[in-house]
């Protein structure tokens, strides 16, 4: 009896053996396309660093002067209230006064800094509006004086 226990055990081994590998058959495949796409993706990879170097060695070549980085935009001002309201406060004046800086009404300045969100101003205006950023406290007095008529 002990002999038809071993081979009976020996029968089940087999056969799960054999069903494991049944199952496991997709995942080899699987496998196998990914070792694959790993090759290709390596590469890829060896290309790449190849075009890196002759592109640096190129860049190197060139002399600066042939070199001219591409004028860049300020990046656009959009106004809101918020910022009216900072930048006025900032200069230290009244909205009458930064109005007139500006060359708007008192009007329009208090109604900026009343409004919700961005602000939809000419050309001309958000120009002076822009301007008047890079300006500092005393700077700004300076140019109301000169509007006055005091130098």
């Amino acid at each position: 009896m002990p002999d038809v226990a071993r081979v009976l055990k020996a029968e089940i081994q087999r056969l799960a053996r054999k069903e494991a590998r049944a199952a496991n058959a997709p995942l080899r495949r699987q496998l196998a396309d990914a070792r694959r796409s790993i090759v290709e993706l390596r590469k890829r990879l060896a290309d790449t660093q190849r075009q890196i170097r002759h592109t640096e060695r190129t860049v190197e070549a060139v002399t600066p002067e042939e070199v001219r980085p591409p004028e860049r935009k300020r990046p656009g001002f959009r106004p809101t209230s918020k910022t009216v309201r900072s930048l006025r406060n900032r200069l230290g004046i009244s909205q009458a006064k930064f109005a007139r800086l500006l060359g708007v009404s008192p009007h329009s300045v208090y109604q900026w800094e009343k409004a919700d969100g961005r602000l939809y101003l000419r050309s001309r205006t958000r120009q002076a509006l822009d301007e008047a950023r890079s300006l500092g406290a005393r700077e700004a007095k300076r140019r109301l004086r000169e509007m006055d008529g005091e130098a």
